[in-house]
């Protein structure tokens, strides 16, 4: 006799039951896991799993994951909604009717999407009931009670929210636009301990994780390092796909994962649906940029979430291509540069070859010293790789400075320290280039940013 006490417990039997190869035993734990808690859809999707395994009931597997992609969708789980429909494609369903009702919530300016309190999936510490049962084990019970669980009345009694959470990479495009993109998904399914990426390769693919759990970890020394772990509804892969930098990190598999997976270089033939890829990806990968800037720039340490909001709006952004110069040296100063994304080297130019001052990446500022100065730039900053820069005029970076005392001293050790380095590395009077026109001429800004 299996003793069960709460509903982790009941889960963890359905899983232990598919693994074993009793696939009867494990639907019947599910179902019986469904009943209890009418909203976790994550148990209806196994149950499909394994009606499509037995081969057998293949039509009632298709109902299951009909009600998953309309329950999902409603309920304020687009990704499982997404995976499901997916699935139903791949068995010739026709989900036209689906993507329609899909795109119609979640697409940009849905009267639908903002502040939700959805229904949470599953209870993992709910107590069953006492003396609980799973229900008959043949077969021949089983399926009427999956369709019961998909009938009429088991619907009405679930909760839809008035409202729903924006779809990460998805929400900020139309109706149309969302389609597009929606058919350019690839369901991939993975086992346990798959590599999903590898550090160092060439990034070609960005990934949704509409199921499942992934270990982001890092080789340094010949040593592993475990980063961060993700689950349902995380984006990854983006920021490689988008700089043309190689992966940053390793990513691996876990446990069985569901993985949504588009790849833009498949779709250069259909330049409409190439252009809306490659746009919404860039807008997710610099939004993501300037999230992780807020939370770790040194610029912003001082400050409340709130007061680095405000000064963010202060900045204009820029994107620069391999080569672009943001400070030229000699030139006067006009303003203070904040690196989104990419790198940029600094360059010390005199007689001869020039000489590499430093590598600036995500977070780091320059064009401080000839604002706290009053001097020419000591040196040039220019583009490694493709970057994303935020510029803040320089009347602002003065009453930056002047109303929080904890920002101008982390600004001014900083120009110290560079000023010396330069100073100390210029074994010769500097030659700078004459030109004067200034960054903010050359490139236009981009408003990703503040739409």
């Amino acid at each position: 006799m299996v003793y069960l006490r709460y509903y982790s417990d009941l889960l963890v039997l359905g899983r232990t039951s598919i693994e074993q190869g009793h696939s009867w035993e494990g639907l019947r734990t599910y179902v019986a896991a469904v009943e209890l808690q009418r909203h976790d859809l994550l148990s209806l999707l196994r149950i499909a799993d394994i009606l499509e395994s037995l081969g057998t009931h293949t039509a009632l597997a298709s109902r299951v994951l009909s009600a998953v992609a309309r329950w999902g969708a409603h309920g304020g789980y687009p990704l499982l909604a997404i995976l499901a429909l997916k699935r139903l494609g791949q068995t010739g369903v026709d989900t036209e009717a689906f993507v329609q009702d899909l795109a119609a919530i979640y697409a940009k300016d849905s009267p639908r999407l903002g502040v939700t309190t959805r229904k949470q999936l599953q209870d993992l510490e709910a107590e069953l009931p006492k003396g609980y049962d799973r229900g008959p084990a043949e077969p021949s019970a089983i399926i009427p009670r999956i369709e019961a669980l998909l009938s009429p009345e088991s619907e009405s009694a679930l909760y839809f929210p008035q409202q729903v959470p924006p779809l990460q990479l998805l929400s900020d495009l139309s109706q149309e636009e969302f389609t597009q993109v929606l058919s350019a998904f690839e369901l991939r399914r993975l086992p346990a301990r798959y590599p999903v990426l590898r550090q160092g390769e060439a990034g070609t693919e960005c990934y949704l994780v509409a199921r499942g759990e992934l270990s982001v970890w890092i080789s340094k020394d010949g040593e592993k390092q475990d980063i961060t772990t993700l689950g349902r509804g995380a984006v990854f892969g983006e920021m490689s796909l988008v700089s043309g930098e190689p992966r940053s990190a390793n990513v691996t598999t876990l446990q069985p994962t569901d993985l949504l997976v588009i790849e833009p270089a498949a779709h250069r033939n259909k330049p409409t649906i190439a252009t809306v890829l490659e746009r919404a990806l860039q807008r997710f990968a610099h939004r993501r940029a300037v999230d992780n800037l807020l939370s770790r720039a040194e610029l912003f340490s001082s400050l409340d979430p709130q007061q680095r909001i405000v000064l963010l709006r202060r900045f204009v952004a820029y994107e620069g291509d391999v080569g672009t110069e943001w400070v030229r040296q000699g030139n006067p100063g006009t303003g203070l540069y904040l690196i989104v994304s990419g790198r940029c080297d600094v360059l010390l130019f005199g007689s001869g070859e020039p000489t590499k001052l430093a590598t600036l990446t995500p977070g780091d500022v320059f064009g401080e010293i000839s604002l706290l100065y009053d001097v020419p730039a000591t040196a040039s900053v220019i583009s490694k790789t493709q970057a994303t820069v935020l510029f803040l005029h320089k009347s602002y970076f003065i009453r930056l400075l002047e109303a929080l005392p904890k920002t101008r001293t982390y600004v001014e050790n900083l120009g110290e320290d560079r000023l010396l380095i330069s100073k100390l590395t210029a074994s010769i009077a500097p030659s700078a280039p004459t030109n004067e026109a200034s960054v903010e001429s050359e490139i236009d800004p981009v408003g990703f940013l503040w739409t």
